[in-house]
């Protein structure tokens, strides 16, 4: 409901559930202008294990999958 309120379209990813047994919620259509404050405020929530934007511990390396293969992106 917190992302549908946001303008959010959440749903569950089916039959897939982490290392930890806990549901991956996807969200499509979040105009996000500030990732960092929406990490922290969903981090807030109850119920919240992880949140996937990582404005706060950005990654270093991306494995990127194309059509001709995996690309693997560095960021300094």
């Amino acid at each position: 409901r917190r992302f549908a309120a946001m303008g959010g379209r959440p749903s569950v990813r089916a039959n897939v559930l982490t290392d930890n047994g806990h549901p991956i919620v996807d969200v499509r259509g979040l105009s996000i202008t500030d990732p960092a404050a929406l990490e922290c405020e969903i981090n807030q929530w109850p119920g919240v294990v992880c949140v996937g934007i990582f404005a706060r511990h950005r990654a270093s390396v991306c494995l990127l999958g194309t059509a001709g293969g995996v690309q693997t992106l560095q960021f300094g």
